[in-house]
């Protein structure tokens, strides 16, 4: 097996490897494009690995952003049921996953604030706005009634269809009972 010596040219090793001739042979013509095809192969290898490796370093980067969000975050069908939700919305409305992904957001929002959401969702299915946020009441599997402000776009595919939608729900419960009670205390002063 030939080697190139430190110290010796390409041009001597090409020559002992050739067995001192200046042309090209058949075989060696065979053997270039055989190491240029290995060649082109392996570039191809290493391109769809690191391809691959971007693909799965993205898609962890959603998973960690979608499940770790201080807010609610969940993908809804057009026929408004939850497709895919995070744990911290699971917490806002008091359902496990499996029970919410069951549901749509109707039967979880209060009957007094659905009208008013269809007729946003409309809105953005006719391409009048491209996305519509508000305060709402849902209710919790236990019955109590939780205030959230929702934030939802919509997703399309290539061709502009609809494919889901993205809701944001924050918890302002809290804050809205606080206000609520700020507004008793100012009608009824002692």
């Amino acid at each position: 097996q030939a080697r190139i010596h430190p110290r010796k040219s390409f041009k001597e090793w090409q020559e002992k490897v050739r067995g001192h001739s200046r042309s090209w042979t058949e075989l060696d013509r065979q053997a270039a494009l055989e190491l240029k095809r290995l060649i082109c192969e392996r570039r191809e290898q290493l391109q769809r690995k690191q391809v691959e490796a971007a693909l799965k370093d993205s898609e962890a980067q959603f998973r960690a952003t979608f499940e770790q969000a201080a807010v609610g975050v969940a993908h809804v069908g057009l026929d408004g049921r939850w497709i895919r939700v995070n744990q911290r919305l699971c917490g806002i409305l008091g359902y496990s996953r499996e029970e919410l992904e069951a549901l749509t957001f109707q039967q979880v929002t209060h009957p007094e604030d659905v009208l008013r959401e269809l007729e946003r969702v409309e809105q953005m299915m006719q391409g009048q706005i491209n996305t519509f946020s508000l305060e709402k009441r849902y209710i919790q599997k236990n019955g109590t009634v939780v205030w959230g402000n929702l934030t939802v776009s919509l997703i399309r595919d290539e061709q502009g269809k609809p494919r889901h939608f993205i809701a944001i729900v924050e918890d302002v419960t809290k804050r809205k009972f606080t206000e609520e009670y700020n507004r008793y205390l100012a009608n009824h002063d002692t």
